[in-house]
């Protein structure tokens, strides 16, 4: 594999390894309990989601077993900013963040 294509995987891996991360913590118990900090680290350092500049997509690990979302595709489906093109070859899917095409 080229440096190039190394980059470019690592490109695309880090910001759905942030939305992928964030799920667990980011609703309320319905309980009435206190609500987690959630930590974003995309910038190298670690900060509030409310101090951060991005759009974070947050998804329960409740909604996720509700909506029976069990793979990065149904993720992807939930999130508008995501999207999931399979290509005509087995291996040729792509991610694409609005804003960040690769064409």
């Amino acid at each position: 594999m080229s440096k190039f294509a190394r980059a470019t995987h690592a490109l695309w891996a880090a910001p759905l390894t942030l939305c992928i991360a964030l799920p667990v913590s980011a609703q309320a118990p319905d309980d009435g309990a206190t609500l987690e900090e959630i930590v974003v680290t995309a910038r190298k350092r670690e900060e509030n989601l409310q101090d951060v500049p991005i759009a974070v997509t947050a998804i329960s690990a409740d909604t996720l077993q509700r909506e029976g979302i069990k793979d990065i595709e149904g993720v992807i489906d939930r999130d508008p900013s995501l999207s999931f093109d399979r290509g005509i070859a087995p291996y040729d899917t792509r991610i694409v963040i609005r804003g960040l095409s690769p064409t």
